[in-house]
């Protein structure tokens, strides 16, 4: 018996309605995140990157991780560094607050407008005049990045205010945070980290002693503070911290069009191999009256301050002699491919996939509800078969889940709605016969009643014969049965 329409009219309705409200909420998903790994997974060479939203406008990407750093020296920002000075520029050795003004204000007068100190600025019995100075020298940057170790001790301290600014919220990190390094203090007391403009990131973390990956993020307290190395790129690019999307044992991007690094789960980078110790390095002594011409650009460019002295802590040194290469790395995108994009359709076009698939439900609705499961896993097979076809060779994200959830949507329809009955089909009337002419009854036949006599007054008397015979035969039996008397 075939379906009614009203049936397949709101089958049709609730796939398309269901179908259309997906595509609006799964895209840039974390479901939509999940499927795309899955399919890009598939014919992608692991480990690989996805990124993007999965929207029209950031479509999701991915890139395979493994490849040669390429040319690493363009990327490098312009180096300062502090060395033992053996010509007595300086007016001690290691620089005093006063020397390191100086290198400032030389920084400054050269054109650069930013500032990388990659060396941990710290003494034990300082000179207030000096350190006054230094601060205004400081504070004439217009963005500035500070650098000190950290560690866990037995106490928790503070989170200073320069590291507070260059942190997040621990909700903003996408993942396991608690698997990011904890640390509770500053091991230096005396360090000096800047003012309003300044935001700080770590150099090392002394739990952490794996020197073939660097700890990009670390837990102190509410907050996930960043490394030096994230800092200074976020300083270089412009950018906030807010800026930064990060995914533990994916990846951290910097803004949205923005360099992407890959990091493990707990929240470290492998820098390129090369060291790049061929860099040019300028002298922070070269710089006392110096000529612009030092740097290849007429200017500093993003300059970076190192701290490369022989009387430097070890940890020290090792993290100024990383730090170039490093930068370029996350600048360069190290190891990286291109992104490919798997682009989607217009708007236009994805309406009209989501409404052909709605209306193939309705259309090939059957009465048996077993029927019904095999149509609708036919047509979900064809979606899935054309999601993997698409994003492979076409290199296109279609709306799979879309079309999912209205056939999933139609499924449940059909197997909690009541059965649908079909209005038989009406028949035409059939020509009405002719009445067949009945014998006509005969009337009812009725018996006459019998005449009521009166009684004559004499009642009736038996007839005499026939009791006597009747005397006599009973006379003769019992004499038969009782014998002669003796």
């Amino acid at each position: 018996m075939p379906l009614p329409l009203h049936r397949r009219l709101s089958v049709i309705t609730l796939t398309a309605v269901a179908a259309l409200l997906a595509g609006f909420l799964i895209p840039s998903s974390t479901l939509d995140r999940t499927a795309f790994r899955l399919v890009a997974g598939s014919f992608a060479n692991p480990p690989f990157i996805p990124t993007g939203q999965g929207t029209h406008s950031d479509p999701w990407t991915y890139r395979t991780v493994g490849l040669p750093s390429g040319d690493l020296a363009k990327h490098t920002p312009s180096l300062i560094s502090i060395t033992d000075d053996p010509e007595g520029v300086f007016q001690t050795s290691p620089p005093s607050p006063i020397d390191i003004a100086v290198t400032l204000q030389n920084i400054q007068r050269l054109g650069a407008t930013d500032l990388s100190i990659a060396a941990v600025i710290a003494w034990e019995n300082p000179d207030n005049i000096g350190l006054a100075a230094m601060d205004r020298q400081l504070a004439n940057f217009k963005s500035l990045a500070t650098a000190a170790p950290v560690t866990r001790g037995i106490s928790d301290k503070p989170v200073p205010a320069s590291f507070r600014r260059a942190s997040l919220a621990p909700n903003a990190i996408h993942g396991d945070v608690t698997r990011i390094p904890a640390v509770n203090q500053i091991p230096i007391t005396t360090v000096l980290l800047g003012g309003e403009n300044a935001l700080s990131g770590f150099t090392n973390i002394e739990s952490e002693t794996d020197p073939s990956a660097i700890p990009m993020l670390a837990r102190w307290d509410d907050r996930i503070i960043l490394s030096f190395p994230t800092v200074a790129t976020l300083t270089r690019l412009n950018l906030k911290p807010d800026d930064l999307e990060i995914r533990l044992g994916e990846f951290m991007k910097f803004g949205n069009t923005g360099p992407v690094i890959p990091i493990d789960p707990f929240g470290r980078f492998v820098p390129p191999k090369d060291s790049l110790e061929s860099t040019k390095r300028i002298s922070a002594s070269e710089l006392i009256d110096g000529d612009p011409k030092l740097f290849p650009n007429g200017k500093p460019l993003h300059p970076v301050l190192l701290d490369e002295q022989s009387a430097a802590p070890a940890a020290t040194r090792s993290f100024s002699s990383s730090l170039p290469a490093t930068l370029a790395g996350i600048i360069a995108e190290s190891g990286l491919t291109p992104p490919k994009p798997l682009n989607r359709l217009s708007v236009a076009v994805e309406t009209i996939c989501l409404l052909s698939i709605a209306l193939a439900c309705g259309f090939l609705l059957n009465p048996s509800r077993f029927t019904n499961r095999i149509i609708f896993a036919s047509i979900a097979t064809i979606v899935i078969a054309a999601q993997w076809i698409g994003a492979g060779p076409a290199s296109t994200w279609l709306p799979g889940l879309p079309a999912l959830a209205g056939i999933i949507t139609a499924a449940l329809f059909i197997q909690i709605a009541p059965p649908a009955t079909a209005r038989p089909k009406s028949k035409k009337p059939a020509k009405a016969k002719p009445p067949v002419p009945t014998p006509a009854s005969p009337p009812p036949q009725t018996t006459p009643s019998p005449k009521i006599t009166k009684p004559s007054g004499k009642p009736p008397q038996p007839a005499k014969k026939a009791t006597t015979k009747i005397a006599k035969k009973q006379g003769k039996k019992s004499s038969k049965k009782s014998g002669p008397r003796k």
